[in-house]
């Protein structure tokens, strides 16, 4: 039997209408043609949705759908620790004339500057003759072509070699403190490295730009 959703009659299953009150009446699928809808799945071809329970006292498992799925492995999975980078070290290529066969008594050409912002926001230079220029520290009472008024560069910091026709300029730090970078590549003390118009340089924290003439 039917019973109507309007009025609770009972009619036969092959009514259209209800005997007591005329309401339509939907016919009856045949058992077995609509199939029961999971629950668990919200389309056809989807996997079944995954339901988070809250984890077992003491069992240190956090609960998602099924197997359970340890905290700690999940944590392993997903989280890499970050490892520490050493700074770069340059290893410069030899340069391609020795600065040791520049004559000591050649004529004080200038070759290039110096200049730096670092100090001075309306910038400061200082010139790179041929032959060596030894950078320090201001004040250290050593005879410096360069002198940097900044406490990271040391009282005997660096060496420029220079030479002319073409201009040319190789950098080498002799051993200092803080160290010494071009191009923010570190470069370790007794390696020597020929400069470009524009490298940067980095003696501490002292920054600075080499301009060839």
């Amino acid at each position: 039997m039917i019973q109507c959703r309007i009025c609770g009659g009972q009619s036969d299953p092959a009514a259209r209408f209800c005997v007591k009150c005329g309401t339509a009446l939907a016919p009856r699928p045949p058992a077995g043609s609509i199939p029961t809808p999971d629950r668990g799945a919200s389309r056809v071809g989807s996997q079944p949705r995954m339901t988070v329970q809250p984890p077992n006292p003491g069992s240190g498992q956090l609960q998602i759908g099924h197997p359970p799925v340890s905290t700690t492995a999940a944590f392993a999975q997903t989280f890499q620790p970050t490892e520490s980078v050493a700074p770069r070290i340059v290893q410069p290529a030899a340069p391609s004339w020795d600065p040791l066969t520049i004559p000591q008594d050649a004529p004080r050409t200038l070759v290039g500057f110096l200049i730096s912002y670092e100090i001075n926001p309306l910038g400061q230079y200082w010139p790179i003759h041929q032959g060596q220029n030894l950078i320090g520290r201001q004040g250290s009472g050593l005879p410096l072509a360069i002198e940097i008024g900044h406490p990271t560069t040391s009282s005997k910091h660096a060496l420029l070699y220079a030479i002319t026709s073409p201009n040319r300029v190789v950098f080498e730090d002799v051993g200092s403190t803080n160290g010494s970078f071009v191009n923010n590549n570190y470069l370790p003390p007794g390696l020597r490295k020929e400069l470009r118009d524009g490298d940067s340089l980095r003696l501490g924290l002292f920054s600075a730009v080499v301009k060839l003439v």
